[in-house]
């Protein structure tokens, strides 16, 4: 790979960046830390301020960076010089320490736990096995020193996890997900919460048996309904019945049983002929409406009917006007066109007349002279 001329000048003047990934303008973004401003040719964006050595490498947890100055260092050499330690916390309870990122460019303090965070949470889809036991095991190193719960348990689970890796107990998506789980909830006993939510599914399902095997509810059917409501009705027409009857010595030789079903038939009969006028009611309000709605939309449609005829007669009578006036303007032309004509005629002719009187005069006067001339001869 070639580089052009001037890059090369600026390199050898440290101007420009040595890494040919990077080749950045130097100092990046005109940085003004004491590691930009005293060391020359240094890169904020792709050298470590510990070994001043390229690192390229992105979605790692080998290669921290500072949240102020962008600058990054390898996980490694932090931790080797004393950067990466634990650290008052910024957003916990007074007195309570968290491990922290110390940049030597601006001694701005950035905490690590949300920076592992992120990284798992953007970057694990893209590891395979191999990749994954490596950032664990950068996870370990970070969080070797931390004192607090949070960080220790990390520490913790990234061993854990090395382990059951090394040894394929579990996959790197399950390895992951149990990380990611943890950075959501902080769930420090999965098969305990597993264990419980499966004894809330059972008590939840025997719940639904309980549910499904009692009995339901009686209800009323229409029959008992309808006996209900008309229970006092039925009771008087009985009683009214039974003394016409025996009054009236109609018929005497009738029992009790008798009378019964004659008026149980006769209320059938009275509430079949009462349903059906009902019915037949219905059905005429029914009729009556629709026939309402019909002379409805009669009207309507004559209405729209009569505004479509009074539109298309005035939009005739437009086109009529336009159609006159347009060819009134066409006859307006042409008859200016002709008059233009009838001029240009009669001024020719009048050229015309002009020159002829003049060709007469002419004629006129050479004839006289030829006349005195004859004259002078003789």
């Amino acid at each position: 790979m070639r580089l052009p001329m001037t890059e090369l000048v600026e390199i050898f003047l440290l101007l420009r960046c040595r890494n040919v990934n990077c080749k950045g303008l130097l100092p990046v973004d005109d940085c003004d830390c004491k590691i930009c401003s005293s060391k020359k040719g240094f890169c904020s964006a792709c050298m470590c301020p510990v070994c001043f050595k390229f690192d390229c490498a992105n979605k790692t947890c080998s290669w921290v960076g500072c949240d102020v100055c962008s600058h990054w260092c390898h996980a490694v050499c932090g931790i080797q010089s004393n950067l990466i330690k634990p650290g008052s916390g910024m957003r916990g309870k007074t007195g309570s320490t968290e491990m922290q990122f110390y940049c030597p460019g601006c001694g701005h303090a950035s905490e690590m736990f949300g920076f592992v965070k992120d990284v798992f949470e953007l970057c694990p889809g893209e590891w395979g096995l191999e990749t994954l036991i490596k950032e664990l095991d950068y996870v370990r190193q970070i969080f070797q020193a931390s004192e607090d719960s949070k960080g220790k348990e990390l520490h913790n689970r990234a061993e854990q996890l090395i382990g059951k890796l090394k040894n394929k107990v579990i996959s790197p998506a399950d390895a992951c997900n149990g990380l990611l789980q943890f950075f959501k909830y902080g769930i420090t006993d999965a098969s305990g919460s597993m264990s419980s939510f499966k004894d809330a599914v059972k008590t939840q399902m025997s719940q639904k048996g309980n549910m499904a095997s009692a009995p339901p509810p009686t209800s009323l059917g229409p029959q008992s309904i309808s006996y209900s409501m008309h229970s006092s009705g039925v009771e008087h027409d009985m009683l009214s019945f039974r003394e016409d009857a025996h009054q009236n010595n109609l018929k005497p030789f009738m029992t009790d049983q008798t009378v019964e079903e004659e008026l149980q038939s006769s209320i059938l009969s009275k509430n079949g002929f009462n349903s059906l006028e009902s019915i037949v009611r219905i059905k005429e309000a029914e009729a009556r409406m629709f026939q309402a709605k019909a002379d409805d939309a009669r009207r309507e449609a004559e209405r729209y009917r009569r505004m479509v005829r009074a539109n298309s007669e005035k939009l005739e009578e437009e086109y009529t006007s336009k159609l006159a006036k347009l060819c009134l303007q066409e006859t307006e032309e042409r008859r200016r066109k002709k008059l233009e004509e009838l001029k240009a005629l009669e001024n020719s002719h009048c050229d015309y007349y002009n020159m002829k009187i003049r060709m007469q005069a002419e004629i006129a006067g050479l004839l006289e002279r030829m006349e005195a001339t004859k004259q002078q001869c003789v």
